[in-house]
């Protein structure tokens, strides 16, 4: 066994180089450079930014769950700051129940903390625009990423200069890219500039060495645009397509890897007053080369395993008998393979 094994082992290094660091299309997101397209824009090393920037992120976590629905708390948490000092800050909670239907997944919203905008009744996903073993997951995902796209609205319409979301501006369904582009068409009439930045990417490429180990302390590299078309049932219209350029980014020299920076629009000119204020931002000694005002939005944001078993005693023993035994039965057939790996020495 030990030396099949091992046969298979050196035949999967030769399919991990070939079939997926060789082939993008293998990868389910993935940016494209080669050394044409690497644009470096050096910085100065700003020690203060004196733009105002706004930070937003979002948490969630699984309450209950079963084959058929998911009761999932959610968190959604901005800041703005000048500098190293706090200008204001929103916190808005909310328990989402999703669940299937005959039409798709809808998902009914109870606001905790916080003024939650009501989901309209078109926020109900279809199983055509969401599909997959995973697929009633991701659309339990979509209340708090729509939550997130409302509040980036309105920290746009709230003034501020520069404004940046953890993860992507990278939509799902077509409701997402609606707000989306609407935000980015906000933003572009007040003079904002958005953008996201992501901890996790995908990246292809043939410079060498590798763009992604060679990049210098606090340098930045222009590798690609990201085109926002609309689904191709669709007339591509003005509210349907835009364009955000990406870059990757290295924000200090303690930093192990760098981070992909998406920017709505494609002015360079204005995408530099966010670059440096990033960098002047990501000198926390706990995490260096990531954001200050990220790393606290996370924290805010963030729903741990000690708040999941505090909430699911308030909502057991605030159930009846009837809805506590329907809990207890999607828990008990999600549970089903665990219980047989126990029985087993799975773990």
């Amino acid at each position: 066994m030990l030396e099949r094994l091992r046969e298979a082992a050196q035949q999967l290094g030769q399919e991990l180089t070939e079939r997926i660091e060789g082939n993008p299309k293998q990868r389910s997101c993935y940016v494209i450079f080669d050394r044409r397209g690497w644009k470096p824009v050096s910085l100065d090393h700003p020690d203060f930014s004196d733009k105002e920037i706004a930070f937003l992120d979002g948490g969630s976590a699984s309450l209950f769950s079963s084959p058929s629905y998911v009761l999932t708390m959610n968190r959604v948490y901005s800041a703005r700051w000048l500098g190293k000092r706090k200008l204001l800050s929103s916190l808005k909670e909310f328990l989402s129940f999703t669940y299937a239907s005959e039409d798709g997944y809808f998902s009914r919203v109870w606001p905790l903390s916080g003024e939650v905008p009501l989901l309209p009744k078109d926020t109900v996903v279809t199983y055509r625009e969401i599909s997959g073993i995973d697929a009633l997951l991701r659309a339990s995902q979509l209340p708090r990423r729509t939550a997130e796209r409302y509040q980036l609205l309105e920290l746009i319409r709230g003034g501020g200069e520069l404004v940046v979301v953890d993860g992507s501006l990278q939509e799902e369904t077509p409701r997402e890219r609606d707000l989306v582009s609407e935000a980015v068409k906000v933003a572009d009439e007040r003079g904002v500039v958005v953008g996201a930045l992501a901890k996790q990417t995908s990246l292809v490429g043939s410079v060498d060495p590798p763009i992604q180990t060679s990049l210098r302390s606090e340098w930045c590299a222009q590798v690609g645009e990201y085109r926002c078309v609309g689904s191709g049932e669709e007339e591509v219209t003005d509210k349907t397509s835009r364009v955000s350029t990406l870059y990757l980014m290295k924000l200090h020299r303690m930093s192990p890897l760098p981070y992909l920076l998406e920017v709505a629009g494609t002015d360079q000119r204005l995408h530099l007053d966010l670059i440096k204020a990033l960098v002047a931002d990501s000198r926390d000694p706990h995490m260096p080369g990531y954001p200050h005002g990220l790393l606290e939005a996370d924290r805010r944001a963030r729903v741990g395993q000690p708040e999941v078993k505090r909430l699911r005693g308030y909502v057991l023993t605030s159930l009846p008998d009837s809805a506590r035994r329907i809990l207890a039965s999607g828990e008990l057939a999600m549970t089903v393979h665990d219980r047989l790996s126990r029985l087993n020495g799975g773990f």
